[in-house]
């Protein structure tokens, strides 16, 4: 099935981040393998600069056992500051995954993976430096009840100055439908070294109440 998107991300201190993205994904119905390819456009600003980034990914899972899912990625991004020719960087971000399902009401999964540090919103460093983050991460993910789900995630990260952070989040959520849930959630995340040229809080705390709805429009399978 195809699929295509837009997002906008504006904060108090004017950044902001725009995304377009299209995509691409097949489904083995017998196998349950799956893969795609996944096209994205950034454009993200500070009130010292601007960056554009582009970007072509492709990504597949499939089943080694019956309960452990293998899921990957790789691709090509070019990232340019607007305004300097100098400040152009390409790389190839990718990622690793593995997805266990333990029993019928918990599943916990394993992820690494190198990302232009925007995508999280840390926009870049000192002089407009384009920023790399490496993140391991690890989420477990329980089902107590038919409508209540529990999350628990940790990711440590770090950059390609140097610094490196942590985000811990936890979360509560009830399905009042099957397409609908309300929940609330709970998030510290801190970093080694404050850094004045981007957020890069010792100990931040935040607390949210979330709403998740989604409408399947159909769904066929080959």
């Amino acid at each position: 099935y195809f699929s295509a998107g837009v997002e906008r991300i504006s904060t108090s201190d004017d950044l902001s981040h725009d995304t377009a993205s299209v995509e691409y994904k097949r489904k083995n119905a017998t196998t349950k393998t799956q893969y795609g390819i996944r096209a994205e456009k950034h454009r993200f600003k500070n009130p010292a600069y601007k960056h554009d980034g582009k970007s072509v990914y492709i990504q597949g899972s499939t089943y080694i056992t019956p309960n452990v899912q293998l899921n990957a990625g790789a691709g090509s991004m070019r990232i340019s500051r607007l305004g300097s020719a100098a400040a152009k960087k390409s790389f190839t971000p990718y990622h690793i995954g593995v997805q266990a399902q333990l029993g019928q009401r918990a599943q916990v999964s394993v992820r690494q993976e190198r990302v232009p540090a925007y995508i999280r919103h840390t926009m870049a460093g000192k002089n407009g430096d384009i920023l790399i983050d490496d993140t391991t991460s690890i989420e477990l993910k329980t089902r107590p009840f038919k409508r209540v789900q529990a999350n628990l995630s940790h990711q440590n990260s770090k950059l390609s100055d140097g610094n490196r952070g942590r985000k811990t989040t936890a979360g509560v959520y009830y399905g009042v439908t099957p397409n609908i849930w309300v929940g609330v959630e709970g998030s510290q995340r801190g970093y080694d070294r404050q850094d004045p040229s981007y957020w890069t809080p010792k100990k931040y705390r935040s607390y949210a109440a979330t709403l998740d709805a989604s409408m399947p429009l159909s769904e066929r399978s080959r």
